[in-house]
């Protein structure tokens, strides 16, 4: 309670009491009882202006939250949506356009290499005696050596197959040969041939060709020198 209401009450308890001092000389007549009630009645609606017009502040026993205890207010406001103009039409999907050559490049399609098909009749130079550009004495003997490989899916048949002069220069001994043997894909042979060098000084070259019939099956070249 404010110091202004208690010095009102101490005031209305005075009047109070000089009332009823003044009623006891002036009215012995008059009844004490109800001077009292109209006296606190007084009071009463004096006290009752009074709280009216001053608010009376409230005492609470519990401490005060310190203002670093409040949780925090959580902000929940989503930003606004951007909304980004189009010129398209509603309703309309726009679909960006796909590169064919980036997507050929980022997915390759490998395709297999082509496996060739072995040939029936075909054969590989494996060796060759004398290598090429060697110099001999003119008149002189010589044994040209060819080891060829049998590549093919059929057997050389040594009927059937023979190896023979084709072109060049002519210093053989003999102009064709039969194969010594038979010769069964994957295995190799060697093909001897029987020269003799040219009088003259200079260089010479010879071709010979491995047959089957129509079949060329190898081409042997020997290229020699001839000098004193």
């Amino acid at each position: 309670m404010s110091k202004k209401l208690i010095l009102i009450a101490f005031f209305m308890l005075g009047i109070l009491i000089s009332a009823c001092k003044a009623d006891s000389v002036s009215s012995p007549t008059t009844d004490p009882g109800q001077v009292e009630t109209q006296v606190a009645e007084e009071v009463a609606n004096q006290l009752t202006q009074i709280a009216i017009s001053e608010p009376i502040a409230t005492m609470t026993s519990e401490p005060a939250v310190p203002a670093t205890d409040l949780p925090t207010p959580t902000n929940t406001l989503l930003p606004p949506t951007e909304t980004i103009p189009t010129s398209e039409p509603a309703g309309t999907t726009s679909i960006p356009p796909t590169s064919t050559s980036t997507a050929s490049a980022l997915n390759p399609t490998k395709r297999p290499s082509p496996t060739p098909t072995p040939l029936p009749f075909a054969c590989k130079l494996i060796e060759q005696s004398p290598e090429n550009g060697k110099t001999f004495k003119p008149n002189a003997d010589l044994d040209v050596v060819w080891t060829v490989k049998n590549v093919g899916t059929a057997i050389w048949d040594q009927n059937e197959v023979d190896y023979r002069y084709e072109s060049g220069d002519e210093f053989y001994q003999n102009e064709v040969y039969d194969l010594p043997e038979s010769v069964k894909p994957g295995e190799s042979i060697d093909l001897i041939v029987d020269m003799k060098t040219p009088d003259e000084e200079g260089k010479y070259d010879t071709t010979w060709v491995l047959r089957r019939g129509s079949h060329l099956l190898c081409t042997l070249k020997v290229e020699i020198n001839v000098k004193k």
